[in-house]
């Protein structure tokens, strides 16, 4: 069930010297919803999510998220406010496992070298957060003994997820989630996404598989050559004209 707007993205522009991958986008995501975005190639996806995660700062207009405005603040601040998010080539540290991969990701960001963080691992217990997203995303123990350089593609997501789990988020947006995935593999991760908005995890979805988006979200919105084209209902966006024609070029 769904409740009062959590975020809100409020005439947003991004340029890149004379390019504009983002042009007044109007977007809100509501508390306890999955929102599905959508849109082609080169639409502004990503850079929205960059925008909305701080990654890049805004060319214009404001982001509110929970009534406050957090347009001009930092990463690692509305990593703490709740606003966490995955990233399409699913980041990870290979030269280590993935077990230590999920751990570190709850360690603080004031550590400032490599051998901190790792020295800082031998010494602290498994915190409840890590156990909870291990479970959560259904990763086995032996599969995080191994290294993400020896995981499976479905398996590396799946760590991307518990990883971001460990920040106890509130908003969890996911970047291409489905990408190179099997149709097998496509479907255990939607049935991940939908448990986790079962939890109580707002999900702000970002993919170019319209049919498995429209099939898990509350809502859609359709991005195309950076600005928003339409959104609804998912049976609205399935039958609406202007998401074909950007498509498909009807």
């Amino acid at each position: 069930m769904t409740g009062s707007t959590l975020l809100s993205v409020e005439e947003v522009s991004k340029r890149f010297g004379g390019l504009v991958a983002l042009d007044g986008v109007n977007l809100t995501v509501n508390e306890g919803e999955i929102l599905g975005l959508i849109g082609p190639n080169g639409a502004g996806k990503s850079t929205l999510m960059n925008v909305i995660s701080s990654v890049y700062p805004v060319s214009g207009g404001r982001i509110v998220f929970e009534d406050t405005d957090i347009t001009s603040d930092s990463v690692h601040t509305n990593a703490k406010r709740g606003i966490v998010r995955t990233f399409q080539d699913s980041r990870h540290f290979e030269e280590i496992t993935g077990y230590e991969n999920i751990r570190l990701a709850e360690i603080p960001d004031k550590l400032l070298s490599w051998d901190m963080y790792l020295s800082v691992l031998t010494q602290r217990e498994e915190s409840p957060g890590v156990a909870r997203a291990i479970e959560e995303v259904g990763l086995s123990r032996e599969t995080l003994a191994k290294t993400p350089t020896d995981m499976t593609h479905l398996e590396r997501i799946q760590l991307a997820i518990a990883r971001a789990l460990t920040h106890d988020p509130e908003l969890l947006m996911l970047d291409e989630p489905f990408a190179g995935l099997s149709k097998e593999e496509v479907d255990i991760v939607a049935e991940l996404v939908t448990h986790l908005n079962d939890l109580g995890i707002t999900i702000l979805l970002i993919d170019h598989n319209v049919g498995k988006v429209t099939a898990v979200a509350n809502r859609v919105a359709v991005l195309h050559q950076g600005s928003i084209l339409t959104k609804g209902s998912p049976e609205e966006i399935i039958e609406d004209e202007q998401m074909r024609a950007a498509y498909l070029g009807e």
